[in-house]
This record gives C-alpha cells, sequence and structure tokens, in this order.
C-alpha cells in the first residue's frame, strides 16, 4: 500500500518478476509497437528477457526491412521505457 494515501500502490517494474516483466511488455507491444508493425505488413516476437536486454525476432516484411535494426528498434526501446518508466535495451535476432 502506498504510504501517503493507503491506495494498492503497484510496484515499479525494476521489482517485478521476470515472468511479470513480460507480462508488461508484452502488454505494451501489443497495444503500440504490433499494430504499427502490422501495417507496414509485419510482425514480431519475444524471444527472451535478461536483466534489462529484451530479444525480439521480426517477422513479415520487418524481417528484411533495414529500418527494423535502427528506427524501428530504437521506436520500440522508446515506447517501452516511457510506459514502463525504465530502460529496455532491445536486441533483434535473426530467424
Amino acid at each position: 500500500m502506498c504510504e501517503d494515501c493507503g491506495c494498492a500502490k503497484e510496484p515499479a517494474f525494476t521489482e517485478l518478476s521476470d515472468e511479470d516483466k513480460l507480462r508488461k511488455i508484452e502488454q505494451v507491444l501489443d497495444a503500440h509497437v504490433r499494430p504499427m508493425l502490422k501495417q507496414d505488413g509485419g510482425g514480431m516476437v519475444v524471444k527472451g528477457l535478461e536483466g534489462d536486454a529484451l530479444t525480439i525476432q521480426y517477422s513479415g516484411a520487418c524481417g528484411g526491412c533495414p529500418h527494423a535494426l535502427t528506427g524501428t528498434r530504437m521506436f520500440i526501446q522508446r515506447q517501452l521505457a516511457q510506459a514502463l518508466g525504465t530502460d529496455i535495451e532491445v536486441e533483434v535476432v535473426r530467424a
């Protein structure tokens, strides 16, 4: 509980279990990233999380797009940082 108002305060992202962190990451990706990738005929799959490094793999049109390794990856990092309040390093692996 929050000491200031007594409400049920949600723990900081860094205090969550890895399973809960992945769940939160997937929620952000579903809400803010995947719809944009889908518009361009692409997608992405989370392959794993180790510490503050998230490993993803692009699919569809994103798999061969040169922007996926730079601009798109940075967009994903920004969306996660804004939503989760912490920096997540996104690493892209190829199929």
